[in-house]
């Protein structure tokens, strides 16, 4: 898991019937990754947003989950958290028996950086 180690979230909003979750993320730059990716030039990996956003929905979910299809990404603005630390990222969910379509948007005041279009189902729980 990622957070409290590459970033923090507040959550702004989140209501279950409507189906829609804000929350504020920081990315915290003193982390390790940004030492290799890329030195003295960080940029915040784009698979890193799309797990970001698979532990948004845990949370959401209560629940470990995967995703079952990604239908479309767009990476929009490269993310340096040397010059903007704040994003609002956007979740609306709606659910068909176990999946759970997913529409995302990470931005920060001016610009969309990332949004993305998938559906993701709960883990399987063990059954010993």
């Amino acid at each position: 898991m990622l957070k409290e180690s590459l970033y923090k979230v507040k959550e702004l909003s989140g209501n279950a019937m409507e189906g829609v979750y804000s929350y504020q993320l920081h990315f915290l730059p003193d982390n390790s990754i940004f030492d290799g990716h890329f030195p003295n030039q960080p940029v915040v990996p784009g698979v890193v947003i799309i797990q970001i956003v698979k532990e948004m929905m845990s949370d959401i979910l209560g629940t470990s989950c995967y995703y079952y299809k990604i239908l479309q990404t767009k990476f929009l603005q490269v993310i340096n958290p040397n010059e903007q630390l704040s994003f609002l990222l956007e979740l609306k969910i709606s659910s068909q028996e176990e999946i759970y379509s997913i529409d995302v948007v990470l931005q920060n005041e001016t610009t969309i950086a990332f949004k993305m279009k998938a559906k993701i189902k709960k883990e399987a729980q063990d059954a010993r």
